[in-house]
């Protein structure tokens, strides 16, 4: 982030419904990555994945290049995952080792999670779009979600 303007840079804040024990999962795997010093942002893997979105983006018919649609059978072992990695990756790593819903879609589509950009992870099943901000005023945006749309969003949890 050191090269990032944080004035006109955009964030998007998502939310997905778990459970108590899907959640301290994550939150396990999540908390060992981090304390985990060989854990390194893989500049190359970012490429190949732009590679691969380039290629479904040009090469695959319109209504088949969303991940709900996409059929790719070419996945690792979910439990394969190394110590380079990009954000989504490592994001859908960790969904997909922690909650079963996101597993099971990935598995009967035979998707690569290592084949997955940032949009991709807004596509799974249940993910829910909370707000945007720039990282300047993502704490009172945070904020401002909270106290005006949380009730909303529960209730539309609640209805799930």
């Amino acid at each position: 982030m050191q090269k990032c303007d944080i004035e006109k840079s955009w964030q998007t804040t998502y939310a997905l419904k778990v459970t108590k024990e899907q959640f301290d999962t994550a939150l396990k795997i999540t908390e060992q990555y981090a304390n985990d010093p060989q854990i390194r942002y893989a500049v190359k893997k970012t490429v190949k994945i732009a590679g691969y979105e380039l290629k479904r983006r040009f090469f695959t018919a319109k209504e088949k290049r969303n991940i709900k649609t996409l059929e790719v059978k070419n996945s690792p072992p979910v439990n394969d995952h190394d110590e380079k990695s990009s954000i989504a990756p490592h994001s859908l790593y960790i969904l997909i080792n922690s909650v079963e819903d996101v597993r099971d879609f990935f598995e009967t589509r035979g998707l690569n999670y290592t084949q997955m950009t940032p949009s991709d992870l807004t596509q799974i099943p249940g993910v829910q779009k909370l707000f945007s901000s720039t990282w300047i005023d993502y704490n009172k945006t945070m904020e401002q979600f909270i106290n005006e749309e949380a009730d909303k969003y529960i209730k539309l949890l609640m209805e799930q």
